[in-house]
């Protein structure tokens, strides 16, 4: 038998000790944290996201995510999607960020968590993420750090430098509209400025970068210095086969469409979309291969192979 709740004026003590919101709906069983109030969003299709999927939701629901809403892309296998967990199956096959924006029309909740489908969620982020969106009603999103599941290495993004540049708000704006500096997805978001912010491009590629922007222009951003997200980076993930030149310079131009169409954006970033194709040129051709070469060579190291 399950413990019994906890009653209310004990919940409002712990919720001030841990540094939870007092809106969050938390319950304590068994010293386990339930957040009611966040949803989970999590595309699925095919052998490749019905493999890990078991073990993705798992993990949510281990680290007390109750709502959790599975889209099933039009997918060609069975997904073992527990009956007390939602499940929105999709008409037809649809690019992922189209699919993440379906499930984002059905979220009810303040908050929402879009997650990849082979993927885990570590203990401890989401906890210090509604401590941040407590005491800052600015923050329109919170993330954090990348780790390798596989391997347990740090994974080479978000770069270690963008937590301190995310305190600059408008400069974070825009050096975001140069390259993405955090992760949307495995981020903890408020529902109703995703919402206002357009979502996921609905491109092939860089589909997160536009929804980055779009956030970053509307509030702050806070990367948290911990690890938010086990990251299954597989031969077939498609950060790894998306990797030739055309496919870089495409999601550049998703990203400058972005800021020219989002009407929430502020008018100064807009202004300067001329700065913003001439650092991008500088970042494609000159910066990114050099973050490439030291990415292998981190790697390369990390197995022993150099001093």
């Amino acid at each position: 038998m399950g413990a019994d709740p906890v009653p209310e004026r004990d919940l409002r003590r712990r919720r001030t000790a841990l540094g939870l919101p007092e809106y969050t709906l938390v319950q304590l069983f068994e010293g386990r944290r339930v957040f009611n109030d966040i949803t989970a969003v999590v595309p699925a299709w095919g052998a490749q996201g019905a493999e890990h999927l078991a073990e993705a939701l798992a993990s949510l629901r281990e680290n007390g995510v109750t709502s959790v809403l599975v889209v099933d892309n039009a997918s060609d296998c069975f997904l073992n999607v527990p009956t007390d967990l939602s499940c929105l199956r999709l008409d037809h096959r649809v690019s992922l960020g189209e699919a993440r924006n379906e499930g984002l029309r059905h979220v009810t909740t303040p908050w929402v968590l879009f997650w990849d489908a082979d993927d885990r969620l570590p203990p401890g982020f989401l906890p210090r993420a509604f401590g941040v969106m407590a005491q800052r009603d600015d923050v329109v999103a919170v993330a954090g750090f990348l780790k390798e599941y596989e391997t347990g290495r740090p994974y080479a993004f978000p770069p270690k430098w963008a937590p301190r540049l995310a305190q600059h708000r408008k400069i974070f704006a825009l050096v975001n509209c140069i390259r993405l500096c955090y992760p949307v997805v495995g981020a903890v978001i408020k529902t109703e400025v995703a919402r206002q912010a357009g979502g996921f491009a609905t491109a092939l590629h860089g589909e997160d970068w536009p929804f980055g922007i779009s956030l970053a222009g509307r509030g702050g951003i806070v990367i948290l210095p911990i690890v938010a997200r086990l990251y299954r980076n597989s031969p077939r993930s498609r950060s790894g086969v998306t990797q030739s030149f055309g496919h870089i310079w495409e999601r550049r131009n998703v990203a400058r469409k972005r800021v020219r169409s989002d009407p929430g954006l502020p008018g100064w970033l807009r202004a300067v979309r001329p700065l913003i194709f001439a650092a991008q040129i500088v970042d494609a051709f000159m910066m990114r291969p050099l973050r490439a070469r030291r990415k292998g060579r981190l790697a390369t190291r990390s197995r022993g192979l150099l001093p």
